[in-house]
């Protein structure tokens, strides 16, 4: 059952500066949830380490692997990552509710197609990202500005 976030007002989706700051920022927390990670195998599974340290495949399997826990953790349990919280926005479905666990695996997987976060600047779609267009989702901001 999904429930609806925003009141009646109409989605606002979040500005290309606000989406920038959002990549940077979760790009350093996705970094550093990777090393927590990559610590917790060192003591767990010193061998695995070893395999990965050599195997480039492996490397890049956790590599999607970290990063689409990251985004499915924060975003399918808050609908905000550390980005979306320091901006004010948060993701949401395209008619205002909470997204599906599917959409938020969709957006996070579509994230890996080359180039995709320069759709942000593409005059098609008004400037939302493939990850967000293709997935029925959108970042909206959640805290008013002044006006």
């Amino acid at each position: 059952m999904e429930e609806a976030i925003l009141s009646d007002e109409p989605l606002r989706p979040a500005g290309k500066a606000k989406r920038i700051v959002n990549v940077m920022v979760d790009a350093f927390g996705y970094y550093l949830f990777l090393y927590v990670v990559m610590q917790g195998i060192k003591i767990t599974a010193p061998n695995f380490l070893a395999r990965w340290e050599q195997g480039q495949a492996l490397a890049f399997f956790t590599n999607i692997a970290v990063f689409f826990l990251y985004y499915v953790i924060c975003e399918g349990l808050t609908m905000r990552s550390p980005g979306k919280l320091l901006t004010g926005t948060k993701v949401v479905g395209f008619d205002g509710g909470i997204p599906s666990l599917g959409q938020i695996a969709g957006r996070t997987l579509l994230r890996h197609l080359p180039f995709e976060w320069l759709s942000i600047f593409g005059a098609n779609g008004g400037g939302i990202p493939l990850h967000d267009r293709w997935s029925g989702t959108v970042v909206v901001d959640i805290v008013k500005e002044p006006e």
